[in-house]
């Protein structure tokens, strides 16, 4: 029962963990898109930083096109993900655009 109960928790923390990637990520959508494409990227980075001290997530975005004063942009996180009962360490990207 015990062994179950810690399989089950870890499963949970995975959740947790990419839900909050799922945040962290259209918050920074949102965030590009309401600055009207001029957030600094790198303030964004530290605050992640600040949440999840090991380095391990971040977010790039790149332009993709540009009319105007109009951009598309492609914004990726990267981010780990870490299973503590098995060890076990993957990694994932979340891809989205921020228009």
């Amino acid at each position: 029962f015990v062994i179950i109960v810690f399989v089950i928790s870890s499963f949970t923390i995975v959740e947790m963990q990419l839900m909050s990637a799922r945040h962290i990520h259209a918050s920074a959508i949102n965030q590009i898109q309401s600055s009207y494409y001029m957030v600094d990227i790198d303030k964004i980075n530290e605050k992640i930083k600040e949440l999840y001290p090991g380095g391990d997530w971040f977010i790039e975005s790149k332009v993709i096109s540009a009319i105007n004063n109009r951009q598309d942009r492609l914004v990726t996180l990267h981010y780990k993900v870490y299973l503590p009962l098995f060890s076990i360490e993957k990694e994932g990207v979340i891809e989205g655009y921020a228009r």
